[in-house]
């Protein structure tokens, strides 16, 4: 199996053209005919990373980050980057990343979190994107809200419970409106940074939003509109891309062993009670 028959199989649910301007989602480095018999899977690309594809002689990198955002850029060994891109080059890894395609895929990250959380009639935020995929039903859209099991009335401490369970976390972010509500019917989400997303989020008429890296004065809206949002730090959001495209790949590609990265997948910063 080359390289180009991975990336064929992950552009059917996941096309490069679903992706955000500012995204940088594709074949990021190495030769598309390569030969592919050992695949790592990551949320993002590190030294750690690279050093532990190297040591599990890996073929090719498949992250959720890209590993290049920005179109202009030196590449010197001396820097950080450079010399991450000199390692991969000359251990023939090649590298892949599916960002915003797999966020607003019909299988991707915001549908996965959705139904993990139980929700019901799930819809995105937005169903977006440019006139060049409308009408491919593997598209989903940005972000997701739905309804809560109402045979089993939910507040916000049960809530709470319920996103902690599904995020794998044991620290929540808490707007201090979390009290305001009793019971909950529809909650929104959106997987890495959608701290601009109120107006969408009151549009479909949720009083709770579960995402990451919101600001100050983002949070502040959100609280000035009655909306309790819980953020629950990118990793968090994000760290399910192992489990999703382990398993898209698996169900495809038997011959190919996967492996998913168990290094530096933390976040940058601590929490100290």
């Amino acid at each position: 199996m080359r390289v180009k028959d991975v990336i064929e199989y992950i552009n059917v649910f996941a096309n490069e053209s679903f992706q955000y301007e500012w995204d940088n989602s594709g074949f990021q480095l190495g030769n598309r005919n390569d030969e592919v018999r050992r695949i790592l899977i990551t949320l993002d690309i590190t030294n750690e990373v690279i050093d532990e594809a190297i040591r599990e002689h890996c073929d090719m990198i498949i992250s959720h980050h890209p590993l290049f955002f920005s179109t202009s850029m030196n590449i010197e060994q001396s820097s950080i980057k450079g010399d991450m891109i000199f390692k991969l080059i000359k251990n023939n890894i090649n590298v892949y990343s599916a960002h915003t395609p797999m966020d607003v895929s019909t299988i991707g990250l915001n549908m996965f979190m959705a139904k993990k959380l139980g929700l019901s009639e799930i819809e995105p935020l937005e169903r977006y994107v440019s006139g060049k995929c409308e009408d491919d039903a593997n598209l989903f859209g940005l972000g997701a809200v739905g309804n809560l099991d109402t045979r089993m009335p939910v507040n916000i401490d049960g809530l709470l419970k319920k996103v902690k369970k599904a995020y794998n976390t044991n620290v929540l972010k808490v707007t201090n409106n979390y009290n305001t509500h009793g019971i909950l019917s529809k909650v929104a989400l959106c997987t890495g940074a959608g701290g601009d997303l109120l107006e969408m989020v009151k549009e479909k008429g949720a009083k709770v939003f579960i995402t990451s890296d919101t600001k100050y004065h983002e949070m502040q809206e959100f609280v000035d509109n009655d909306i309790v949002l819980i953020n629950v730090g990118h990793y968090n959001a994000e760290i399910c891309f192992l489990e999703i495209m382990n398993e898209l790949l698996k169900m495809k590609f038997h011959e190919i062993e996967l492996i998913k990265s168990e290094e530096k997948n933390v976040e940058s910063f601590a929490y100290f009670v």
